[in-house]
C-alpha cells in the first residue's frame, strides 16, 4: 500500500513594510493557509500589525482572531540581524488580502513566504 503524499505549494513575495498601510504591499492569500515573514535588518524591537481587506485595493483594517486578539507579530531586538524569520498569525488563513504594517523600528523590504 502506498502512502498518500500531500504537496504544498509556496509563494515568495517581496513586500514593503511601512508605518502607513497605503505604502505597504498587498499580499493575496487565495488558497494559502499561512506563512512566515523574513525581515531585513531592523532598527530594534517593534510590532508588525496584520491588516486585511476583501479586495486588493479596498479598505484595510486590523485583522483579529476568533478570540478578539489583534493579529500581529512581535519583533524583539534580536531581529536586528537580516534574515530573522517569524510565523504569521493563524488568522491570516481567513483573509483574502493582507498588509503588514510595521512600527517605527520595523520597516523595509521583507520576504513573505506563504504556503497552501
Amino acid at each position: 500500500m502506498s502512502q498518500v503524499r500531500i504537496r504544498k505549494s509556496f509563494r515568495v513575495i517581496s513586500c514593503t513594510v511601512a508605518t502607513a498601510a497605503a505604502s505597504c504591499t498587498a499580499i493575496r492569500m487565495d488558497d494559502m493557509s499561512g506563512g512566515v515573514v523574513q525581515l531585513p535588518a531592523v532598527a530594534g524591537s517593534g510590532t508588525l500589525s496584520v491588516l486585511s481587506s476583501a479586495t486588493e485595493t479596498g479598505t484595510y483594517g486590523q485583522l483579529y482572531d476568533s478570540a478578539g486578539n489583534a493579529a500581529s507579530v512581535t519583533v524583539p531586538a534580536a531581529a536586528t540581524t537580516a534574515g530573522t524569520t517569524y510565523a504569521l498569525p493563524a488568522a491570516v488563513a481567513s483573509a483574502p488580502y493582507i498588509k503588514l504594517v510595521g512600527s517605527a523600528n520595523v520597516t523595509g523590504v521583507a520576504s513573505v513566504i506563504i504556503k497552501s
